[in-house]
């Protein structure tokens, strides 16, 4: 499977992947109104890059994750933490008790599931009156500098034809009206903003976290990365790439 692929380099993918700002945290703590021993579940914690914010309030973390490697760093990574439990199964997979959480949430990764299996199933396991907080992260690199964004946009063109559309509205729109079709109440959507520098190395780094990027033929991905790096390499400054995180929230209904 495609996805398997983010189980290939757990320390880069730990490394490069993006974090996401406070402002998010704390708009979900608020909707979510979470307290102490509260009962949470994480879909896809990967390296965990979302998890400290919430356990940090105490909550108890249960979290699913289908990479072993993935899954190992995470437990090593927060092995002082007593309230979080890792298992190493898919959402699909994952035989979970109905109406026991009191916050579902996934960052980067709901995604991934069949939206006819994922939100119905996700509105089964909340308690009454709960909170489903879903986030993406929408990277646009060189955004304010468009002769880079060019020459790496032809360069995509040139490697992965049709690849790397360039966003129009709500990359991840479909959450809402999938939320509210599965019966959830309350529905809404906001978006943050981040930047993020990178070298020419570190930006290649972080495409390589990429599932889609990993799948490439191996002649045609060295040849794509060095010609990315030269087109770096040349501007002479830090690569910037703009974040957009959309985050969507809902509730079951009471």
């Amino acid at each position: 499977m495609e996805i398997n692929r983010f189980n290939e380099d757990a320390k880069n993918y730990d490394r490069y992947r993006p974090q996401y700002c406070p402002a998010l945290f704390q708009t979900i703590l608020k909707t979510a109104s979470l307290k102490p021993f509260d009962s949470v579940l994480e879909i896809g914690i990967g390296t965990g890059q979302a998890s400290l914010p919430f356990l940090s309030q105490n909550v108890l973390l249960t979290a699913l994750e289908p990479g072993n490697q993935l899954a190992a760093l995470t437990r090593d990574k927060f092995r002082n933490f007593f309230n979080l439990f890792v298992y190493e199964q898919t959402f699909e997979q994952a035989r979970l008790a109905e109406s026991s959480f009191d916050l579902i949430y996934s960052a980067t990764a709901f995604h991934w599931i069949k939206p006819d299996l994922a939100f119905p199933k996700a509105y089964r396991l909340l308690k009454p009156g709960k909170t489903l907080a879903l986030f993406w992260n929408v990277p646009t690199p060189a955004k304010n500098e468009p002769k880079l964004a060019e020459a790496i946009q032809q360069l995509y063109s040139r490697y992965r034809p049709n690849n790397r559309p360039k966003p129009a509205g709500l990359a991840y729109g479909y959450a809402k009206d999938a939320m509210e079709k599965a019966g959830f109440i309350d529905c809404q959507c906001c978006c943050f903003e981040s930047q993020r520098k990178f070298s020419a190395e570190e930006y290649i780094h972080l495409l390589n976290t990429y599932s889609d990027h990993r799948a490439m033929p191996s002649d045609t991905k060295t040849a794509f990365e060095q010609e990315l790096r030269e087109i770096l390499e040349r501007w002479e400054k830090p690569l910037i790439v703009y974040d957009t995180i959309e985050l969507y929230t809902g509730k079951k209904d009471c």
